[in-house]
């Protein structure tokens, strides 16, 4: 169960707050320079990632980069997330997976066996790189003679 509200429903908390808990300012609010206006409502906006939304609105509000580190104001709605990450899914996902598994994966094809899909010169060797995620599975595929 998770500890803290969604990021989305902390954004739209912390709108509620600073229209003084009136829904009808929330809709129309006029700030427009805040960097989660365009969320305020509680629902996804084409566009904005929210975690990095809130990090941007912290680092306005402290007044630096620095800022949401430092941060000490407990009360506010958006302090969990104000790094840019979601404390609800610590220790969720790939991340602590990721941490023993092999990056690289080599495979050695002697000439004149297994041909692979992908195109190369003799004595030549290709990178590919899996599409997701930072730490992408290298694959290195050399031929051989």
């Amino acid at each position: 169960m998770a500890k803290y509200p969604s990021p989305l429903k902390a954004i739209h908390s912390h709108c509620l707050d600073c229209c003084l808990n009136q829904p009808t300012e929330v809709r129309h609010c006029e700030a427009t320079s805040c960097p989660v206006h365009p969320l305020r409502f509680g629902k996804k906006a084409q566009g904005f990632n929210v975690l990095k939304t809130i990090h941007e609105h912290c680092v306005h509000c402290g007044g630096g980069e620095e800022a949401p580190k430092d941060c000490e104001v407990t009360g506010c709605d958006l302090f969990p997330f104000r790094t840019g990450k979601n404390p609800n899914r610590r220790g969720i996902g790939n991340s602590a997976n990721l941490k023993d598994s092999p990056t690289e994966t080599r495979i050695h094809i002697p000439e004149g066996g297994i041909q692979p899909d992908i195109h190369m010169e003799r004595g030549s060797s290709s990178n590919l790189h899996s599409s997701g995620g930072k730490r992408g599975l290298k694959l290195t595929v050399e031929v051989v003679k």
